[in-house]
């Protein structure tokens, strides 16, 4: 697949998944559901790989190494606007899945309560 073809799946993600916090329309959320669709999304966004598969994969897997979970932020520049992504990626013990996701975005206004927002979420999921 394409780079294109996955900047369009990792729109449609959006568009399906995400709720807004609270009645605030410039942060959201969405879960990612495995680690297929994590390394995807990551590779849309152009998460420290510059679109290259490979790298992307192999750094998901070194942050999951030392544990159940790991934390990863990130600001994307847009033609429109400026995301601010906090991505949790986890490994879901009780699905037997290799990694599941939560990921909070902001559009330029919102980064701490997206910050804040994940990191409430994350200390909830800390007994997995």
């Amino acid at each position: 697949m394409s780079l294109s073809d996955d900047r369009n799946w990792a729109a449609g993600i959006y568009e399906e998944r995400a709720d807004a916090i609270g009645e605030d329309q410039n942060v959201t959320y969405f879960f990612l559901r495995d680690y297929r669709e994590i390394c995807r999304y990551m590779r849309a966004i152009g998460y420290g790989s510059k679109g290259k598969a490979d790298r992307v994969e192999r750094q998901v897997a070194r942050e999951l190494e030392g544990g159940n979970y790991c934390s990863l932020r990130t600001t994307v520049q847009g033609r429109r606007s400026t995301q601010d992504i906090a991505l949790f990626i986890y490994r879901d013990c009780r699905a037997d899945l290799f990694g599941s996701g939560l990921v909070v975005v902001s559009f330029s206004t919102g980064g701490e309560l997206a910050r804040q927002f994940a990191d409430a979420w994350f200390e909830q999921t800390t007994p997995f």
